[in-house]
């Protein structure tokens, strides 16, 4: 992860669309990242998912940064930045990180029931193993009658 040097403080309307920029360089690196998660879900490469976490925190804190530094330049001078959210420029990158912002969230509600189905599978397999050492355990104490294993989860 890039480490950034001290945030600078937003004057006009060209470094508003600057620092909007850089702010839609994080999502669209967020949406990468989220989606090759998704495909590591589906693979069931569980142990590479987790690994992403960091990653995915660390873009977190960088884009909760770059917001911090817009809404210090709208709390300092609310008529001018309302002024400088009209410019083209800005409502054109505005435009790109509502539609990577509503990318993200998609693929974050795929990977969430992917996650889903995964826990179940991993439920199912531990009631299958609990049911397979109570059956273990009764055969170490000598009890060889016949038994009925129960397919219900």
């Amino acid at each position: 992860m890039k480490t950034h040097a001290a945030p600078v403080v937003i004057r006009d309307r060209g470094q508003l669309a600057d620092a909007l920029e850089t702010e839609l360089g994080f999502y669209r690196t967020l949406y990468v990242l989220l989606d090759r998660q998704r495909d590591w879900l589906a693979d069931g490469r569980d142990q590479d998912v987790s690994a992403d976490f960091a990653e995915v925190a660390g873009l977190q804190q960088q884009i909760e940064g770059s917001e911090q530094r817009i809404t210090a330049a709208r709390t300092s001078a609310p008529d001018r930045f309302c002024e400088w959210t009209q410019a083209p420029e800005v409502v054109g990158v505005v435009d790109k990180i509502t539609d990577m912002v509503g990318r993200c969230r998609e693929v974050v509600a795929e990977c969430e029931r992917l996650a889903g189905q995964r826990l179940a599978a991993y439920r199912r397999e531990l009631d299958a193993m609990g049911q397979g050492r109570r059956l273990l355990a009764g055969m170490a104490a000598g009890d060889l009658t016949p038994r009925f294993l129960d397919e219900r989860p």
